[in-house]
C-alpha cells in the first residue's frame, strides 16, 4: 500500500515537470579498470531533479550497473517550517524507504522506516556546550531489535575533535580523532576497539580540490585526488596492496554539470 500510494504521488507530482523550473542534469562516469576491457568496468550514474515548488523537489537517479534501460531510484523531497521528509523508491528491489527529520529546539529528532513499516530506526542529534567545548550526542534506537547505537564527538581544543561510537552493551565501539595540522591539513587515526585495529586518514585541501589517503596497515593503502573544474569534477583513485602479491587498482571518475 505504502509503494503504491509513493507511486500515485510521484506521478501526481511528475506532471508538474513541464510547468517547473527546468533544471540540468548531472552525469559521473567511473572507469574501474584502466583496460576497459568490458562494459563491466564501466559504470555510468546520472541524476536529474526538478523544483515544483519551493517547497518540493522530484528527482530521479540512474546508475547503469543496476538498471541499463531505465531509472535506479526516484525520489520526492519536501520541506514545511523544520520538518524534511524524503521518500525513495528503489526501481530494483522495488522497496520504498522514508526518511523524516524534526528540529525541536535545536534538537534535531529524525526517523526513517521501509514499506510496511520494517527496519524503523529514531534518530536524535543535539549539540551542547560542556566546560567551554562542544559536544555532540546523537543515540540511535533500532525499534526492530530494540537496541541503541550512539556517537559521540567531543572537540578537544581548536584543532582536535573525536568520535567514540558504540552500542548500548558497549559492543563494537570505535574511536577516531580528526586532528588539524593546519588550515589545509587533517590526519585522523581512527581504533576499531573489539579487533584491535588501527586505520589512518590524511585529507590535504588543494586549491581546486584535494587529496585524501586512507591506510589500513593489514590491507591497503588508498590514494584520491579531486579536482574541481567548471564543468565538473574529476577523481583519480589508487589502491595499493600492503601485502605481497596484492594488485594496484586504479579508477577515474568525471562528473560532467550540464
Amino acid at each position: 500500500m505504502i509503494r503504491a500510494a509513493f507511486l500515485a504521488l510521484f506521478c501526481a507530482v511528475a506532471v508538474q515537470f513541464i510547468h517547473a523550473a527546468v533544471n540540468k542534469p548531472t552525469v559521473k562516469v567511473v572507469v574501474t579498470d584502466t583496460n576497459l576491457n568490458s562494459f563491466d568496468d564501466l559504470d555510468v550514474s546520472a541524476n536529474y531533479e526538478v523544483d515544483v515548488n519551493d517547497d518540493v523537489v522530484v528527482g530521479v537517479d540512474y546508475e547503469m550497473l543496476k538498471n541499463k534501460y531505465g531509472p535506479s531510484n526516484i525520489y520526492v523531497q519536501a520541506k514545511q517550517d523544520d520538518i524534511n521528509v524524503e521518500a525513495n523508491y528503489d526501481t530494483g528491489s522495488k522497496e520504498v524507504s522514508v526518511e523524516a527529520n524534526y528540529n525541536l529546539d535545536g534538537t534535531n529528532i529524525g526517523v526513517s522506516f521501509k514499506q510496511m513499516l520494517e527496519d524503523v530506526k529514531v534518530k536524535a542529534q543535539r549539540s551542547m556546550e560542556l566546560f567551554d567545548q562542544t559536544t555532540e550526542l546523537a543515540p540511535t534506537f533500532n525499534v526492530a531489535d530494540k537496541t541503541v547505537d550512539v556517537e559521540v564527538r567531543q572537540s578537544l581544543g581548536d584543532k582536535v575533535n573525536a568520535l567514540v561510537s558504540f552500542n548500548q552493551a558497549f559492543q563494537n565501539p570505535t574511536i577516531e580523532a580528526a586532528c588539524e595540522i593546519d588550515e589545509k591539513r587533517t590526519f585522523t587515526p581512527k581504533l576499531d576497539v573489539d579487533n584491535k585495529k588501527l586505520t589512518y586518514s590524511y585529507e590535504q585541501q588543494l586549491e581546486n580540490g584535494k587529496i585524501t589517503a586512507d591506510v589500513d596497515p593489514a590491507d591497503k593503502l588508498s590514494v584520491s585526488w579531486e579536482d574541481s573544474g567548471s564543468n565538473g569534477d574529476w577523481t583519480a583513485t589508487a589502491d595499493v596492496g600492503l601485502k605481497g602479491g596484492n594488485p594496484v587498482g586504479f579508477s577515474f571518475t568525471r562528473n560532467f554539470k550540464f
